[in-house]
């Protein structure tokens, strides 16, 4: 005969005539001990001069109810929930969490957080750069701005469709119409505007880049040495490019290698055109979402010079390309 209560098990076991055994058991299933929570920081996004958006996700509760949840941020590296935080309510799930009160020009280090009845547990950490200002084209857009040692960069690939003196920039709609265009023109990677325009920009022909009315008045395309300035300030070719990348993988390919924007630069792989087949490499777009490719006004011996950065390497490429192959462009200070 077996008796169930609560706590235990009665087990009565005949052993003969009128003689039987008791015996108590514990239970044959106890519940599981709660763990603490599980959660990851996924990126940070909407980055102004005093505010930012950072993504993240409770993965699991740990077997008890995660009763707040959020980010916390500081300047230090290692930031917890003593610091600046955001309480995003109870739960697992995807959360976006708005940062605010963050100061212009700096570098921030954050990450989510978790707490259950266990205790609280903290994500890895991902870094940040607030924006300086704001600049605006003669489009209306308006763009952020972000100091690097000396130089003051617009935080974006530009998108204008007019020149500074207001002058429309022909739009090229079909890559075979670049090679034999000697003016300023730009295009819409594979000619959509609506899905590309407002993350990667447009993609413009050296022409424009080297006619010194693209950037709004009082910038300019970057010249060889405005890029080697820029280089040469987060630590050389070899690891520069990761400290430009935007962090994650929301627009770039994975791995996205060693990418921490640390810089605030924000650089953002919008492809590039090539106007003239060469070896393997056929006229069109290429490299939306795994390569940056910028221009430079720098020519040497009928080429330009451009700045590459790729979704599997920390590092910067310099490279030249003929005039008429269409290239993304950022725009630093005079």
């Amino acid at each position: 005969m077996i008796r169930k209560n609560k706590t235990w098990l009665l087990v009565i076991l005949p052993l003969a005539a009128g003689i039987t055994a008791v015996i108590f058991l514990l239970p044959s299933s106890c519940k599981k001990e709660a763990s603490l929570p599980w959660v990851t920081t996924r990126g940070i996004s909407n980055v102004t001069e005093i505010s930012a958006s950072c993504s993240y996700e409770v993965n699991s509760d740990g077997g008890a109810t995660v009763t707040e949840r959020g980010v916390c941020w500081r300047t230090g590296e290692t930031p917890d929930i003593n610091d600046s935080k955001t309480m995003d309510g109870e739960g697992t799930g995807f959360y976006i969490s708005e940062l605010t009160g963050l100061s212009p020009n700096t570098n921030y280090f954050a990450r989510a957080y978790a707490t259950n009845s266990v205790g609280s547990v903290t994500s890895n950490v991902v870094q940040f750069h607030t924006r300086s200002g704001t600049v605006s084209d003669n489009d209306g857009n308006v763009y952020p701005t972000v100091i690097i040692g000396a130089q003051e960069w617009i935080g974006e690939n530009l998108r204008t469709t007019k020149l500074n003196n207001g002058d429309p920039i022909q739009l090229l709609d079909d890559p075979m119409q670049w090679e034999n265009t000697a003016g300023p023109a730009y295009g819409w990677y594979e000619n959509k505007e609506e899905e590309y325009k407002n993350s990667y920009g447009a993609v413009y022909n050296g022409h424009a880049a080297v006619s010194g009315r693209l950037c709004p008045v009082g910038w300019h395309v970057p010249t060889a040495t405005d890029w080697t300035h820029l280089t040469d300030y987060l630590g050389g070719y070899s690891v520069a490019g990761g400290k430009m990348k935007e962090f994650g993988i929301v627009h770039w390919t994975a791995p996205n290698t060693g990418a921490t924007n640390e810089s605030g630069f924000l650089a953002l792989p919008g492809g590039n055109l090539f106007s003239v087949s060469s070896g393997c490499i056929s006229v069109g777009f290429s490299g939306m979402k795994a390569i940056g490719s910028w221009w430079s006004v720098t020519q040497t011996n009928g080429m330009i010079e451009t700045r590459t950065l790729d979704f599997d390497t920390a590092g910067v490429y310099v490279g030249s390309v003929v005039i008429t192959d269409g290239q993304s462009v950022r725009c630093v200070k005079n």
